[in-house]
Order: structure tokens, then sequence, then C-alpha cells
């Protein structure tokens, strides 16, 4: 196995986007935590059958499951109006208060609502049909729930075990069941990381 990371440019507009989708639909409870679970599952999903994430968002392997490092930040720092720790641009803050509302009311953690449609277009049809799966799939729970989910994630275990903060790629592929597809689907990871090694540096 390579010993390389396998990561992925970091799409903003798509995590702004994709928590506008979540939102319209009116999931229930949607909070940080709930954000963070449906991001890592449509991730996921859309990794292990076309070969790249939605948001190439990086995953920390956090107590209470996986965690969507600069999404999680730039959500903190909406709610919070404070200085972001993981360094995003304030434009990124400001691109997601352009599309969501934060209800505080008297909950202990706010909820996000949608201001307008999200733009669809950012999306490609594959990217869509995984977030229309993720909600069906994972749109009801609680976030509680999804804590619970994603604590049987294989991805996130081994990280744990490993007692690595940072979730790889490769993990995300832990859970296929056909050696054939996910020894594939690895090697060609590997093999287009070392391209954007290459070509971005």
């Amino acid at each position: 196995m390579a010993s390389c990371a396998i990561n992925f440019k970091y799409d903003v507009e798509k995590f702004v986007n994709a928590v506008t989708y979540f939102a319209s639909k009116e999931l229930p409870g949607l909070d940080k935590l709930k954000i963070s679970k449906l991001l890592y599952f449509a991730d996921k999903i859309h990794l292990q059958k076309y070969g790249r994430p939605i948001t190439g968002d990086d995953y920390g392997a956090w107590p209470y499951g996986p965690v969507p490092t600069a999404s999680y930040g730039i959500l903190g720092e909406a709610i919070n109006n404070q200085a972001d720790y993981f360094g995003r641009e304030d434009a990124d803050v400001e691109l997601f208060l352009e599309y969501l509302d934060i209800k505080k009311s008297n909950r202990t953690y706010p909820l996000f609502k949608a201001k307008k449609e999200p733009y669809l277009e950012v999306f490609s049809e594959s990217e869509l049909e995984t977030l229309e799966e993720v909600v069906s799939l994972y749109g009801a729970l609680s976030g509680p729930q999804l804590i619970d989910k994603t604590h049987m994630e294989k991805a996130w275990l081994k990280a744990r075990k490993q007692g690595l903060r940072h979730m790889d790629y490769r993990l995300f592929l832990e859970d296929m069941t056909d050696d054939q597809e996910k020894q594939a689907l690895l090697e060609l990871l590997e093999m287009d990381q070392e391209d954007r090694d290459i070509f971005e540096d």
C-alpha cells in the first residue's frame, strides 16, 4: 500500500449547497452534529460508487464519530461569529450565511434552515443521487442515532483503534464486500493521488 495519504481538494460550494439541500428537505433536528454525519455518509457513499467524495473534506476520527473538519469549522464560525480555528476564509462563512439561517431559540444546539433553494448545478447527477440517498437512509434519524450509526463504521473504528486523528480516505473502503471491486478502487485512488501530488505541487 502506498504511504501517501489519499486526500481531495475541499469544495466549499458543494458543502454549502449540500447543507442547503438537506435543509430544503426540512429534516428534523438539522444541527451541526447531524450535518457532519450526513456529509460523512454522502462523501463515503459517493467515493465507494464513483471514486471521489462530494465535498472532499478532511475527516477527523473524533469521539462522537467522523467529523468533516473544514465544514465543521465553517458551521461553528457561522454559529458563534468567532475566529475560525480551522483557518477558513471569511468568504466561506459569508457564502454559507447567504444560503442558510441559524435558529438558536432555546435549543442547546442551533438548527439550520434554508434561506433559499440550493444551487444544484454545482453537483453532478451522481452527487445529487447520493444526496437523495442519504436523505432517504439517514435524514429522519436524530443526532444520537447518527452517532450510534457512525460508531459502527469500520472506517471510524479502525482509525480510533490505531489512534489516528485523521481518517485517510482509504478507510472509507473498509466495509466494501466485493474484494476485487475494493482493490480496483483502492488502486484508482492511489493512482489519482499520485497525479494530484505531481500536478498540484
